[in-house]
Parts: C-alpha cells; sequence; structure tokens
C-alpha cells in the first residue's frame, strides 16, 4: 500500500524539523583551526627558578572560544602543558626564561583528555597581522622574559628565531622569570582540533 501525500509530506516536515536542530547540525562536531588562538589563565605558578624541563602545569580558559558562530570551548575549560624550555641565573644566564607548550586539553563533557599540538604565543588573535592569519605557523620560538607577573597580569614573551638562547646572555633582565597563580598567557593551536559531536553537544 502507497503512502499518501499527507503522509508524505508529514515525514519530510520531520525530516527537515531535524536537519534544522542543532543537534542534528552537531552531528559532525566542531573543528578548531590551526592558528587559533586563546588567552589562558595560569592556575599553577611557573619560575625559571625552580623549573625544570619536563615539569607540567595546568591552565584555563579566560573566554569561551566560539567556531563559525558555535561553541566549541567554555570558560574554564582546563588546558595542561610542561616546560620545554628553562634558563635560570642559577644555571649562568644573565636573564632567565621560560618555554612551554600544551599537551592536552579536558574538553567539557568528556572523561579523558585530549591530546593537542599547540605552543606559547605573544599575540591574542585579533592583534595578528594579515600575513601572520595566513600562515599561522612561522619557525619561531616563544619564551616567556622579564621579572615576571603578578595574577590578574599578561607575562611578557620575546619572539624570535632561536633568540631564546641569545637573550639568557643578554642583561636585558638580569632576573629570573617568576610567574604568578593566575598570570594571563597566550596559546596558539598548531593542528586542528575536532570536537567531537557528543562533546559538543554536552556544551549547550
Amino acid at each position: 500500500m502507497k503512502p499518501s501525500m499527507e503522509t508524505l509530506k508529514s515525514t519530510c516536515a520531520v525530516l527537515l524539523s531535524a536537519f534544522l536542530t542543532p543537534a542534528f547540525a552537531m552531528t559532525s562536531g566542531i573543528t578548531i583551526p590551526k592558528g587559533t588562538v586563546v588567552d589562558l589563565l595560569l592556575e599553577d605558578a611557573v619560575s625559571s627558578r625552580t623549573a625544570r624541563v619536563g615539569d607540567t602545569f595546568r591552565a584555563s580558559l579566560v573566554r569561551p572560544l566560539y567556531v563559525a558562530g558555535e561553541l566549541a570551548l567554555s570558560q574554564g575549560t582546563v588546558v595542561e602543558g610542561r616546560v620545554d624550555a628553562v634558563k635560570s641565573l642559577r644555571n649562568g644566564a644573565r636573564s632567565g626564561f621560560v618555554g612551554l607548550e600544551f599537551v592536552r586539553i579536558l574538553l567539557p563533557g568528556a572523561i579523558v583528555k585530549t591530546k593537542i599540538s599547540a605552543r606559547l604565543t605573544d599575540r591574542r588573535q585579533d592583534d595578528r597581522p594579515q600575513w601572520w592569519m595566513d600562515d599561522p605557523s612561522p619557525p619561531i620560538d616563544t619564551v616567556l622574559i622579564g621579572p615576571g607577573a603578578s595574577a590578574g597580569k599578561r607575562a611578557l614573551a620575546l619572539v624570535g628565531d632561536d633568540l631564546a638562547d641569545t637573550y639568557s646572555k643578554t642583561r636585558l633582565s638580569e632576573s629570573d622569570v617568576d610567574l604568578a597563580a593566575g598570570t594571563f598567557i597566550s596559546m596558539e593551536f598548531e593542528e586542528d582540533l575536532k570536537v567531537p559531536p557528543d562533546v559538543a553537544m554536552a556544551k549547550r
């Protein structure tokens, strides 16, 4: 028995309604593009006086991240990182510095942490010139320099191609870097990050 025209219209209406709902639209998840920059709040103090390469730390998103109008990461999302470079006055440097990398993120609604490829940067995304946005991963290093920063302040960063060791031999700061918990830093995604649909829906 063939379905009536009214039945067909009703079925089409239901399917169209499902297609237009956020749940249907989110079945593919959200992709955070490579080059996206977010501001983080350090939850752990970091100091070139005591830090060792491999030491871990935690930070959290200062504000929500939206991609194409969709919420990708909620405010307070936790990111874990580690120290990947450090020079201190204790080991002969004239000016101390600390390099950080970010390795895991706890997506809202997820049980396990997701690996990420992300690095410290000195620029917020809105401040970046067009040439940087066209090539969001230039071959440069970013390290934290200066005397450090207190809670609520932004850390000072140095950007350059292999300039970290040169800086450590200068008298530009003549101090170690002491960052208090609550200091602002910025993180740049070096690879796309796919937020799974079940996680994206959990944030709604």
